[in-house]
């Protein structure tokens, strides 16, 4: 939840998110914040990989710039929140 809406706030407010999801289906829960937050979600059939979800992101995109993040990679906002290993 906290990894969504930091982007969501680092995001100027003409931005769209899209998500790509690769792997399982999304909890009821994770989908309800999804579309609290106005973005899009996008399921592949599973096991594609990085590079196919981000193709699929990008042919889903209206805008004229992108930017992809993966879950596990910390955004900026993030980095001063987190306690050291």
């Amino acid at each position: 939840k906290q990894k969504l809406q930091s982007v969501q706030d680092a995001l100027p407010a003409c931005s769209e998110v899209i998500i790509v999801n690769d792997g399982p289906a999304f909890e009821q829960p994770t989908r309800d914040l999804i579309a609290t937050l106005g973005a899009v979600s996008v399921k592949t059939k599973g096991g594609l990989g990085a590079g196919a979800a981000r193709n699929i992101g990008a042919d889903h995109a209206r805008g004229q710039w992108l930017l992809f993040w993966m879950m596990m990679i910390p955004l900026l906002s993030d980095i001063g929140r987190r306690s050291p290993d």
